[in-house]
């Protein structure tokens, strides 16, 4: 890279494999961010298929301006937001703001 900081970033990975039981269309993977600047973000990826993966990339100057990745939570909804599964990063924490 030319440029130091347009290199430098890092990439969350998500992967999900649900059982042949369930549909995966009825259920969608909502991601909890909290970046190193302590900002939070959620993003809400639809599921398509029983098996997949997706990441999430922080490089350039978002990364530079959010200061990387602190902790993340990703949970698997139903259609009324009911969580049937979840995992979460072990430095994950519920910040209480003030």
């Amino acid at each position: 890279c030319l440029q130091k900081n347009l290199c430098e970033g890092e990439k969350l990975y998500v992967s999900w494999s649900i059982p042949p039981s369930i549909n995966p269309e009825n259920y969608k993977i909502i991601l909890s961010i909290i970046y190193g600047n302590l900002e939070e973000d959620s993003l809400i990826f639809s599921l398509k298929q029983r098996r997949g993966a997706f990441n999430v990339p922080l490089v350039g100057d978002r990364f530079m301006e959010k200061k990387g990745f602190f902790s993340y939570k990703a949970d698997i909804v139903d259609d009324k937001e009911v969580v049937i599964n979840s995992w979460q990063h072990i430095m994950w924490i519920k910040i209480i703001k003030l």
